[in-house]
């Protein structure tokens, strides 16, 4: 088994989630590249502990969150093979802390079957009805029903080459204990794709700070010579802090430092940089970001 990647450039970005909770996220939503699986040494015939594939792990109390219940999970798909073919997605209790997503706890929930979505965009899978009470450390699994020997995944899993991400583990050995390593190991230490939107069990914070339901809630124009036109909208009034980012992580500018009323806002800067690639970081109750470049 080998890793294979496929460059795809997105020219657009869409959100989908629950209308209330809090959405949780390694990722800023942009993403260059998709990665899967190819295999030459025959086909995946999967069952409840098959592993082969991706897995994700969260910690709540990093988000400073508690007493959280799973509401939906956001997947991003930047290529879809064969949109027959469905998938394994999975949450995993990982109480013990070992960073082994499967055998470490119960399965708190699995669907063995699910409907394989559009690619490059954010597909929501709603787990709503499912009353399941998260641990402060889990794992989300998504696994592959199909394999054919001799020609690429039937889909790959977006990620960001611009974003340090230490939470992605893979599984290209069907081990459901060892065989998952981090991303890293193959050079693939990058954001991905997934997110888990979640609501407080004691009825209190139920919100999502930024707009919901399929609308762009953060707009920034994607190249510029000196002067941005930025748009927002929040569902609650809530602090807004907006900076610029250089590609170190240095903030260059800090655009919007202040508490800002539900609705939509739009407000015009001028910048003063050099040219270069650089990123918005919008952060209101949680956090988002997209790159853009000045040309002189």
């Amino acid at each position: 088994m080998k890793i294979q990647y496929l460059l795809i450039l997105l020219l657009a970005v869409s959100l989908a989630m629950a209308s209330r909770g809090d959405t949780l996220m390694y990722d800023d939503g942009t993403f260059d590249d998709g990665l899967g699986f190819y295999t030459s040494t025959g086909v995946v015939n999967p069952d409840p502990e098959s592993a082969y594939g991706f897995a994700d792990h969260f910690i709540l109390s990093s988000f400073g969150l508690v007493n959280q219940k799973i509401v939906g999970i956001m997947l991003y798909f930047n290529l879809i093979n064969d949109p027959s073919y469905d998938f394994r997605l999975y949450v995993w209790n990982n109480e013990s802390g070992t960073l082994y997503p499967m055998h470490q706890g119960p399965h708190l929930y699995r669907d063995m079957n699910a409907v394989m979505p559009a690619a490059e965009v954010w597909s929501y899978f709603d787990l709503s009805d499912s009353s399941i009470v998260l641990p402060d450390t889990f794992w989300i699994g998504i696994c592959y029903n199909h394999f054919v020997q001799g020609s690429g995944s039937d889909w790959y899993l977006a990620f960001n080459t611009m974003l340090f991400d230490e939470h992605m583990y893979l599984n290209d050995m069907d081990d459901p204990g060892t065989g998952w390593v981090p991303a890293s190991t193959w050079g693939y230490n990058f954001a991905y794709g997934v997110r888990v939107v979640t609501e407080d069990i004691t009825g209190v914070n139920e919100r999502s700070v930024l707009m919901p339901a399929g609308r762009d809630i953060f707009k920034a124009p994607a190249i510029i010579r000196d002067k941005a036109n930025v748009e927002f909208t929040l569902a609650v009034e809530t602090p807004v802090k907006l900076t610029v980012l250089d590609v170190s992580g240095k903030v260059r500018e800090t655009l919007i430092s202040e508490r800002m009323h539900a609705g939509t806002h739009s407000r015009t800067f001028t910048l003063g940089l050099e040219s270069g690639i650089y990123f918005y970081r919008l952060e209101a109750g949680g956090q988002y970001t997209r790159k853009f470049l000045v040309v002189k």
